[in-house]
């Protein structure tokens, strides 16, 4: 007859993190893009299959 499991314990702690993640960041972030031009055409072959 096997052995009851244990009991959980009430809070388990792994590497002594937070519950709750705060990722602070600046009031005026300012990311720069600018536009790209397209790739070249890429080569479509038409024709019949046969």
């Amino acid at each position: 007859m096997p052995l009851p499991l244990p009991e959980l314990p009430a809070v388990i702690v792994i590497q002594a993190t937070l519950l709750e993640a705060v990722h602070v960041q600046p009031v005026f972030a300012v990311t720069l893009t600018l536009p790209v031009p397209p790739e070249d055409a890429k080569l479509l072959l038409v024709g019949l299959i046969v």
